[in-house]
């Protein structure tokens, strides 16, 4: 299984990822069942000439998720938070410190999006 984040999905449920896209299209291609995050849904979308278009069939699932690249960054919709990796990298230094974390910011949220608004507070 695969599973990938991209910026827009379409009526079809052909994906589109843009930026820098690493190995996204080798992972897609090497998986059985491939389960793609978008930040959004769209009618129709028009490919930039660097993008990948993972086509309705390669697809397994897809579920709309904005912000579900964070930390990274989703081209053309959110940079990335510098800040947080800064943070991040002392926190999964220490068992203890990553579960607290774990709990105060994962566990304990109700769902993604609350997820999200917690981090940004801290921002």
């Amino acid at each position: 299984v695969t599973i990938l984040h991209a910026q827009q999905v379409d009526r079809n449920g052909n994906v589109l990822i843009r930026g820098i896209i690493g190995a996204a299209r080798e992972a897609a291609l090497a998986a059985r069942r491939l389960v793609v995050t978008v930040e959004q849904e769209v009618e129709h979308f028009d490919a930039p000439l660097n993008a990948i278009v993972l086509p309705h069939w390669l697809v397994t699932a897809v579920s709309v998720v904005p912000g579900g690249a964070h930390p990274s960054y989703a081209a053309g919709f959110y940079e990335r938070d510098n800040r947080f990796y800064l943070e991040w990298d002392q926190i999964a230094r220490d068992r203890g410190r990553f579960q607290q974390w774990m709990q105060e910011h994962v566990l304990s949220s109700r769902d993604h999006a609350e997820l999200l608004a917690r981090l940004r507070v801290a921002a």
